[in-house]
């Protein structure tokens, strides 16, 4: 086997190439069109007719714009649902905006404290060190940080706290935070390492570091509210007012909703026991947060928790790789979309385990299950899904699932654990499993 690409080879692999005639007609269209159009089965279209047997209550289409703000929306459309039934509206959106300023105000603070407490002693090639300091402040993250966010901060509605310019377009945002962040423990560093000690001047930087962040988010998101007043009409065309504050609005409408909620993870690999408790305590936004906490259960677990969930009439936030087999305009989720193996050299044999283990697949993105479509035998067959893009994607900001696509490809959902089997509620009572911050699930 040759070592280096010689042009004997490149002759080689294009005689070979060109031998194949289809291969001419495969390219001309692929030129054109694109790997996608080229590749798509419109058998599989037709299979998803966006009509579902099982459908949950549905409030208007968000769209987290250019942000990756998604677990922040799915939750908070996940929570609306109780409080549109306790208001007696049709719709009400949550401010995405409120809860996004808190999280990066308290990943930056997570940071400073990383880098106070271990970092400064760390070389900056340090696994850990670089785990931390890769991107100190940005928008991703997991429902467990939401949870412990509106346990803290609370909710308010969108129109307390509107989007602005820099909350849907966030990444110049980042930039300006953690170019100062590093900075500031560039110099905090050069101060410990002539001292060899923490000193009051490196607590005075962590402090203005943090304030620096404080600055940048109020002038790019606003000030979050203390307090606010919410008029709205219901369906019945009644007038109401009402006076809140952020905590009390949380503790009022949504507490007792997400009070149970648990996470459960199908983790493909054979490496933990079903029924069994993940965490991690370096996956988190806040200093004092409790890490991520998922139930690890087997996918037909999982699959009958959401299916009760629905039907109770209960969206199902759910973590999956939606970039995989999937079309943004068309609303479909399908391994059957796109028929590459027919276009391009055919991929090898590749398992759900070997894919997440290699990184090939992974949970990507958060979004609501709000609806399934069961046979005779109850088993599903598509799944209802509602995004946060804007309804200029999908059927006016709905995607189609297939239940393969579901097996294969999704890996988390937040339901309440009376939806789960008694074997699985016992896994959270018992000790949980300890991950490392590398591990994929993480």
């Amino acid at each position: 086997m040759e070592k280096i690409i010689t042009n004997k080879l490149l002759k080689d692999f294009e005689k070979r190439y060109q031998k194949n005639i289809n291969n001419k007609i495969i390219e001309n269209s692929i030129i054109k069109n694109g790997i996608r159009m080229s590749s798509l089965n419109n058998d599989v279209v037709k299979k998803h007719n966006f009509e579902f047997s099982v459908e949950t209550k549905l409030g208007s289409i968000t769209n987290q714009k250019n942000s990756g703000r998604c677990w922040i929306f799915a939750s908070l459309n996940m929570a609306r649902l109780s409080i549109m039934k306790e208001l007696n509206v049709e719709s009400i959106e949550l401010s995405q905006n409120y809860i996004a300023f808190f999280d990066y105000l308290e990943k930056a603070n997570r940071y400073l404290n990383f880098i106070v407490e271990k970092g400064l002693s760390l070389d900056t090639n340090d696994r850990m060190f670089c785990y931390y300091n890769d991107s100190p402040v940005d928008d991703g993250g997991y429902y467990e940080w939401f949870s412990d966010l509106i346990k803290k901060y609370g909710i308010c509605t969108k129109s307390a706290m509107p989007e602005t310019f820099q909350s849907e377009s966030t990444s110049s945002m980042f930039k300006e935070i953690n170019w100062r962040l590093k900075a500031y423990v560039a110099k905090m560093k050069f101060i410990f390492n002539e001292q060899n000690k923490i000193t009051t001047e490196i607590e005075e930087l962590k402090e203005k570091a943090l304030e620096d962040v404080y600055n940048i988010l109020v002038k790019s998101l606003g000030i979050p509210p203390k307090e606010f007043t919410f008029e709205y009409h219901d369906k019945d065309k009644n007038y109401h007012l009402i006076n809140e504050t952020p905590t009390s609005f949380y503790e009022k409408y949504v507490k007792n909703t997400l009070e149970d909620m648990t996470t459960i993870i199908s983790d493909p690999r054979e490496k933990y026991p079903y029924n069994r408790l993940l965490h991690s305590d370096y996956v988190k936004n806040m200093y004092e947060g409790t890490g991520i906490n998922k139930l690890n259960v087997s996918i037909e677990v999982q699959k009958q928790a959401i299916k009760n969930s629905l039907k109770d009439g209960n969206a199902v936030w759910f973590g999956c790789d939606v970039g995989t087999y999937s079309d943004n305009k068309l609303g479909i989720m399908d391994n059957d979309l796109f028929i590459t193996d027919l276009t391009l050299p055919k991929i090898l044999s590749f398992t759900k385990k070997e894919k997440f283990e290699l990184r090939a697949s992974f949970i990507s993105h958060a979004m609501n299950l709000v609806g399934v479509d069961l046979d005779k035998n109850e088993q599903p067959i598509n799944w209802k899904v509602e995004n946060s893009w804007g309804d200029e994607v999908g059927k006016k900001g709905i995607f189609s699932m297939s239940d393969a696509w579901f097996t294969e490809y999704n890996y988390e959902a937040i339901v309440n654990k009376k939806y789960l089997p008694e074997e699985a509620i016992k896994g959270l009572n018992e000790e949980a499993i300890e991950l490392e911050p590398f591990d994929p699930i993480c």
